[in-house]
């Protein structure tokens, strides 16, 4: 199925210049910069107006990803492996009015035949309010990146049944809050409950600063699961910050990021109770159909990752919209915090992933 699917893919990589006048608005400009952020993710397709209040967008990947560990184990061996994943994204935009919308998206894995809704809501745009409600991923972490491996700090990602609701202060700052349905509580505790969080965005005129900062009631909602084997019970709610930066020019773009765990779960062990990461990446656009980026991350108790890691991307246009993106990553565990199935303490990782996208 991934071979087929990857054909599919080169064809329209060959044939892409065909289809151009068919589904690219005009006003997008060729870029081959890629998306940042879960919902960067969802508006990468050009997209195409079927009607009056109807448009698509479309994303498809081919991901390949190779590893390999260096343990210090007994046995010192090394160990190697790879992984091939093909993913299609399909988007549905409903204008139902000139302040109200609809917003499907749909994913399917190529390999496994596994499909989800991964996002389905209901939004209000008025002149100062906004708000959106259904199954959507929260304000807590934009995750910028330009690299195809997500960074570390992407435990923190949060979807699930919630209502946002941002208001705009000013031409420079926003302020935002949601609430969503939990899953996690202490034993015993009825259903129904909701956690929350909010926070603020300033951005400059012409948006090339960016400042965020949000805090989030419970870490134990993240995707991450991280009290799943506790049957998502707790003695006491673990809250998180985050905090995002970003400078951007023409030719060049700056981003850091830190999330956290603002106190430790007692569930957990105390080497992984309290998990954090941060992300420092620095972009360069030297080309319409260039984009390279340089990243230095680290982390302190999040499961299976690294304590630093550092590396190098690279993303080529070539063809409307069609990116291919290559990356290298180093990265280096903390002394006898991560084995492999054999016990083996792993010391360190060299990562490096392909992938094909095309947007539509």
């Amino acid at each position: 199925a991934i071979l087929s699917f990857s054909l599919i893919l080169l064809f329209g990589v060959v044939h892409a210049e065909d289809v151009i006048e068919d589904i690219a608005q005009p006003q997008v400009e060729k870029s081959a910069k890629l998306y940042r952020s879960p919902s960067e993710r969802r508006e990468a397709g050009l997209g195409r107006k079927l009607t009056d209040w109807l448009s698509v967008s479309g994303l498809a990947e081919v991901e390949s990803e190779w590893e390999h560990y260096n343990l210090s184990g007994e046995s010192k061996t090394d160990e190697s492996g790879d992984q091939t994943l093909g993913t299609l994204q399909l988007g549905l935009n409903f204008t139902l009015s000139e302040r109200v919308a609809a917003e499907f998206v749909f994913e399917y894995e190529v390999n496994t035949g596994f499909s989800i809704i991964d996002e389905g809501m209901l939004s209000y745009e008025g002149d100062s309010l906004g708000l959106e409600a259904g199954k959507l991923y929260i304000p807590f972490g934009e995750f910028y990146s330009h690299f195809v491996t997500g960074p570390i700090l992407e435990f923190g990602e949060t979807r699930g049944y919630a209502l946002v609701a941002d208001y705009e202060l000013n031409d420079a700052i926003d302020v935002f809050a949601y609430g969503i349905e939990s899953k996690a509580g202490k034993p015993g505790e009825s259903g129904g409950k909701v956690d929350w969080g909010g926070g603020f965005e300033y951005a400059s005129e012409d948006e090339s600063v960016k400042f965020s900062a949000g805090y989030f009631s419970d870490m134990a909602e993240t995707e991450e699961q991280y009290l799943e084997d506790f049957n998502n019970d707790y003695s006491r709610r673990v809250g998180g910050l985050n905090a995002h930066a970003l400078i951007g020019r023409e030719t060049y773009e700056i981003t850091a990021e830190y999330l956290g765990a603002l106190r430790g779960f007692d569930e957990l062990d105390p080497e992984e109770d309290r998990p954090w990461a941060a992300n420092l990446e620095v972009a360069w656009f030297p080309l319409d159909d260039f984009q390279f980026a340089a990243r230095l991350e680290t982390s302190r108790e999040v499961p299976d990752e690294p304590e630093w890691q550092y590396g190098l991307s690279a993303t080529w246009l070539i063809g409307y919209r069609i990116n291919l993106s290559l990356d290298y990553l180093y990265g280096v565990y903390k002394k006898d915090f991560v084995s492999d199935d054999d016990d083996n303490p792993i010391d360190s990782r060299h990562l490096v992933a392909a992938q094909l996208t095309l947007e539509f």
